[in-house]
């Protein structure tokens, strides 16, 4: 996949976060915490505040993946009630360009964006173990297994999941 930018997107663009955020949660819905029947009935102004709340990158952060103007994948993440903990989310990029290192990309864009945040001294990250793509990255870019626990995922069923953490210098 060529062209690909990693960037912010404006509250305007809030119907391509939906979209890539609803299709997120129907294809692979035992990565993810909540469910599409949840997300899809949240109303034009939730979409639109969280990227203006990401957008400050205060104790919100989301990133995209463009490809000719088309959202292909997406991380976020969230400053924990713990002042100093950010927690990864809603990392996900389309099957179709799947294998182009766009995780990676994202991953490591959201990692320097949460770190110029000097109060946050740990990232965290769940992940379903069967979701072996998302395991190896996480490992990859130094997140360690912390916790290990059982948890309802997105598709209604019990899964196994691993916390991992990475501790910022």
């Amino acid at each position: 996949m060529d062209n690909i930018t990693i960037t912010s997107i404006m509250p305007d663009e809030w119907t391509k976060y939906k979209n890539l955020r609803l299709r997120a949660l129907k294809e692979e819905p035992q990565a993810y915490g909540s469910s599409y029947a949840e997300n899809s009935t949240k109303p034009e102004e939730f979409w639109k505040q969280r990227l203006l709340d990401a957008i400050q990158e205060k104790t919100q952060w989301l990133v995209f993946a463009k490809s000719d103007n088309h959202l292909v994948g997406m991380v976020g993440a969230f400053a924990e009630k713990e002042p100093d903990v950010a927690h990864i989310i809603s990392v996900y990029v389309v099957p179709e360009a799947r294998g182009n290192g766009i995780s990676k990309d994202l991953m490591r864009d959201l990692l320097n964006r949460i770190k110029r945040n000097s109060w946050i001294k740990k990232i965290i990250v769940d992940v379903n173990p069967q979701q072996h793509a998302a395991l190896n990255l996480y490992k990859n870019l130094g997140f360690k297994i912390i916790k290990h626990y059982k948890m309802i995922l997105g598709d209604g069923n019990e899964h196994d999941v691993y916390q991992m953490g990475m501790l910022i210098k």
